[in-house]
């Protein structure tokens, strides 16, 4: 214990104790910093005792040389023991040996003019300080690195893109039933004079040529492993699986696999499974169609299959058996995980998988409604620092109609068949009984004419934008601009006002607009309609009739009304009597009103007649379309 009368401390411990640290960095200081420790003589290695009062004088000097010599001072002001315990006796003042300590001097003769009082005892116990310059680089080092990553993750995420599109094949036939490469040669489905076969094309452009005329519906569903052979089902619809077989790339006799029957089929990337869906249920087999075993069963027919790079995971389109749009879902290889891909996407727009990118960051599908479909690239997850745009890249913005797609193998091209479909306005004349073009070399649809006649209103079928312009082509004004889709442009009686229907973008409400003739901004009849349109103006040009769209997802069909909007009031009134009708036309003495039915939705799909031309002709619509293969740069960041 620490003697009570000259506060000697007797071990390391207290000694560490009254230091309030501990016993390593108490040594630490005896030895580095001159820390005043004593040791017994002839005691045991360990046995060491200090004094309280040298210890503050230590501490009272910030220095460590400082501290060093007040240590030693302070040291020469105490006898030393001559045995472990002992304290030696103080003199009484002025009682000591000639050039030995005096205990009565003042305590600032002996360099303790520092030691602890009530108001500095934490002052005095402050550790050391410690020098922060060695650790400056490392800070910096840090800090470098902490500003790269936060630079890193605040800068806009890359996206993929394609561009340099090339149109590969220029035969003008109607194309459809899958696509695929091998990196030198893409194969697809071509109607011909002979019937539909399948046919090749260099990826580099060049001839068509068919390859097989063996099946009478052909549909390609991929390759096997080596590239050696094509995957084709032969009469496969949406009513129907097909039978599955083995094409030769080089043109030989098809073989059948197994027994499989199937709507879709995809070999592993390993080309030691096959996937292959018939009815509802998706099934695995070896190579052969032997050997099967079904994976997973869902509520709808399976159709286009997808593997992974790696083979762990299988994608695929759903059509509800209860009617709706398809669905793209995705299942492991051993048929666990099933869930939808794409959760939370436009309900009316259908997804079809294309397929993974080689290598394995994004996945591609088409989406669209209403026969107008586009690209789209889904990022996959990345690792820790490894950013994912989050939400799926639109790739093409139309207008064509975007059909079968395929990736090269290296993942440096994409190839897509696009529909480009056109529509032509063509007048029957009655004298020589021939149709004639009617505002030839514009690729018009839903015309109408001003009264008067000298005026024409019609969307442009590329962009559905709508235009006007005089009957003889000339003073031209684009109306409306895309997103805006516009159907059925109606002249008011005045010829001041253009109304017609249109949707604002592609997964909005379809309502009732007006434009004025000289242009401007369209304006909404009402701003929170549903899914309304098909107007007509009544002969005064007072109001407007327009009713509810039975085929845009609107209520049911014995709720569809036709509506009287009223132009100086601005009141909407319903038509008596007019449940379950719709698509309108006020009577030319505005008497009467005319409507269809809903189960006369397929007259009105495929009829092409637009109305009259101000000399009484016919005038029709004609739809020219053609099918070509495309291929485009893929660039991947």
């Amino acid at each position: 214990m620490a003697s009570v009368g000259n506060e000697r401390l007797d071990s390391w411990k207290e000694i560490a104790e009254y230091l309030r640290r501990d016993i390593t960095t108490v040594i630490r200081w005896e030895r580095e910093k001159g820390l005043p420790v004593h040791r017994v003589p002839g005691g045991k290695r360990h046995a060491v005792f200090a004094y309280r009062q040298q210890i503050d004088a230590w501490l009272a000097n910030g220095d460590s040389g400082a501290r060093n010599g007040a240590a030693s001072q302070a040291a020469s002001s105490f006898p030393s023991a001559t045995h472990a315990g002992e304290t030696p006796a103080l003199r009484p003042t002025g009682s000591s040996p000639a050039g030995g300590p005096d205990f009565g001097a003042p305590m600032e003769s002996i360099g303790l003019q520092k030691l602890e009082t009530p108001t500095n005892r934490g002052r005095l116990l402050t550790p050391p300080r410690i020098s922060v310059l060695p650790w400056l680089p490392v800070a910096a080092l840090v800090l470098v690195f902490a500003l790269l990553i936060t630079n890193y993750l605040a800068r806009p995420v890359p996206v993929p893109k394609i561009s340099s599109f090339i149109q590969l094949t220029n035969d003008g036939c109607a194309k459809g039933g899958g696509l695929v490469t091998d990196g030198g040669m893409l194969y697809f489905v071509e109607s011909t004079a002979q019937g539909r076969q399948i046919c090749r094309v260099p990826v580099s452009d060049g001839e068509a040529t068919p390859i097989s005329g063996s099946f009478s519906d052909p549909s390609i569903s991929g390759l096997d492993r080596k590239n050696s052979a094509l995957l084709v089902l032969d009469g496969a619809s949406t009513a129907k699986p097909g039978t599955l077989w083995a094409l030769p790339v080089s043109g030989g006799e098809p073989t059948r696999v197994g027994d499989v029957v199937a709507y879709a089929a995809a070999m592993s990337p390993d080309g030691q499974t096959l996937a292959y869906s018939n009815g509802q249920s998706l099934y695995l087999s070896k190579p052969d169609g032997s050997e099967s075993r079904r994976v997973v069963s869902l509520a709808g027919r399976i159709g286009p299959i997808s593997w992974s790079p790696g083979g762990q995971l299988l994608r695929f389109g759903v059509d509800p058996s209860k009617g709706g749009v398809s669905r793209i879902w995705q299942v492991s290889a051993g048929g666990s995980g099933l869930r939808t891909l794409l959760a939370g996407w436009h309900e009316s727009e259908s997804q079809v998988p294309i397929q993974w990118t080689p290598s394995g960051k994004y996945f591609l599908y088409s989406a669209g409604a209403d026969d107008l479909a586009n690209v789209w690239a889904l990022p996959e997850e990345r690792g820790i620092l490894g950013r994912s745009a989050g939400a799926a890249v639109q790739l093409t913005f139309g207008p064509e109609i975007i059909g079968a797609c395929a990736l090269s193998p290296e993942g440096k091209k994409l190839f897509v068949e696009v529909s480009q479909g056109r529509h032509e306005l063509v007048r029957f004349d009655p004298t020589t009984k021939q149709f004639e073009n009617y505002l030839p070399g514009i690729s018009a649809d839903g015309a109408d004419f001003s009264r008067d006649g000298k005026w024409v209103a019609y969307t442009v079928s590329n962009n559905a934008a709508l235009w006007r312009r005089r009957r003889d082509g000339s003073q031209p004004l684009q109306l409306t601009f895309p997103p805006m889709q516009v159907e059925l442009p109606r002249w008011s009686p005045d010829g001041k006002l253009i109304a017609f229907m249109a949707a604002e973008s592609p997964n909005t409400s379809w309502k009732v607009y007006l434009v004025p003739f000289e242009g401007g901004k369209p304006r909404a009849l009402q701003v929170n309609a549903t899914n309304q349109g098909a107007p007509t103006w009544s002969p005064d040009g007072a109001k407007l009739a327009f009713g509810d769209l039975i085929n845009k997802g609107n209520a049911p069909v014995n709720q569809a009304k036709i509506h009287i909007f009223d132009l100086k009031t601005r009141e909407t009134t319903d038509l008596p009597g007019s449940g379950g009708l719709w698509t309108s036309r006020w009577s030319p003495n505005g008497n009467q009103m005319a409507a269809l039915t809903a189960d006369s939705r397929t007259v009105m799909v495929f009829s092409a007649w637009i109305g009259l031309t101000p000399d009484g002709s016919p005038l029709v619509s004609r739809v020219t379309a053609r099918d070509e293969i495309f291929s485009a740069q893929w660039q991947e960041p």
